[in-house]
């Protein structure tokens, strides 16, 4: 059963990698993903540099900009 299913799948893929839609969408995805990223990062630094100056407190990579872009 999950051997028909994997087979069904790989044919796919095969199929849809050759299509140009996949790349434009997949460009299109890795640039606006990188535009949050860096906008959020840019928030980021200078906050974290503000609170680890004044309050002694690290605030983690992972909360501060990680969570929010996903």
């Amino acid at each position: 059963m999950t051997r028909g299913f994997y087979s069904i799948v790989r044919a796919d893929l095969k199929r849809l990698s050759k299509t140009p839609l996949v790349y434009v969408l997949t460009a299109g995805y890795v640039l606006i993903s990188g535009f949050f990223f860096f906008s959020l990062l840019k928030v980021f630094n200078p906050f974290q540099r503000m609170l680890s100056e004044d309050t002694k407190i690290n605030l983690n990579f992972n909360t501060g900009v990680i969570q929010p872009l996903f």
